[in-house]
């Protein structure tokens, strides 16, 4: 699955776009699917249906790639494992931060709970006006450490989950940022 995830950016070099995932304010165009959010809540859209699925909490998402969690508040590790109990594919988090050490915290959450509970975690937290993208994936990233990226400039990635009898396992290519 292709995912781009932050501000909306020039997409005539990538046609092809599953998922796009950003903070309300910062639309997107160009995907086949959208997920808009903030700490108060989350948009769901679909360019194949005229469906609107829009909620807060925890929720998952049906799309033809698999399970999708999305959490809106703050971050904790139970929101991880419940993800990863339903087989989701990826959990999008929606955080809003008020300070430096809380965008931290959020980040060392997510970046412990995707290790423990195996899932790939995308983090959208809003500080001080600005969305900073945290991404970890279980042994990717620099030096298999687990963070994919952590920037406050968009990102496309594409995710393949498979699943076999010993568990899941993940292969991610950046393709831009």
């Amino acid at each position: 699955m292709r995912l781009l995830v932050g501000r909306q950016i020039v997409l005539s070099e990538f046609f092809h776009v599953d998922l796009a995932v950003s903070w309300v304010e910062q639309p997107i165009a160009g995907a086949n699917f959208y997920l808009l959010g903030s700490e108060k809540g989350y948009i769901f859209l679909s360019n194949f249906s005229e469906e609107t699925t829009y909620g807060a909490g925890f929720h998952l998402l049906e799309l033809p790639q698999g399970l999708f969690a999305v959490a809106t508040g703050l971050m904790n590790w139970k929101y991880a494992k419940k993800a990863a109990d339903l087989g989701a594919n990826v959990l999008f988090v929606f955080q809003d931060v008020s300070k430096p050490e809380e965008l931290l915290l959020a980040k060392t959450i997510c970046w412990g709970s995707s290790r423990e509970f195996n899932v790939p975690i995308v983090l959208l937290a809003r500080h001080a006006g600005v969305t900073h993208l945290f991404f970890c994936v279980p042994g990717q990233g620099r030096e298999h450490s687990g963070i994919l990226f952590d920037a406050t400039s968009s990102c496309v990635v594409e995710l393949d989950v498979s699943r076999t009898d010993s568990g899941r396992s993940f292969s991610v290519k950046s393709l831009a940022r």
